[in-house]
């Protein structure tokens, strides 16, 4: 598998405390969504079936 964060895979991310842990799974939700608002067009219907009617 190829890791974003070797360093974390390795064995770092249990040494993290839980609230580490939290804010990195909550600052990579946040990506996530950042990426996802800036590749939905505004123009695309959703959902998908709504072209079909």
């Amino acid at each position: 598998m190829n890791y974003q964060h070797k360093e974390l895979a390795a064995g770092r991310w249990q040494q993290m405390t839980f609230m580490e842990q939290m804010a990195n799974v909550g600052s990579e939700v946040m990506r996530a969504l950042n990426w996802q608002e800036k590749t939905t067009t505004p123009t695309a219907a959703w959902p998908p079936s709504a072209l079909l009617n």
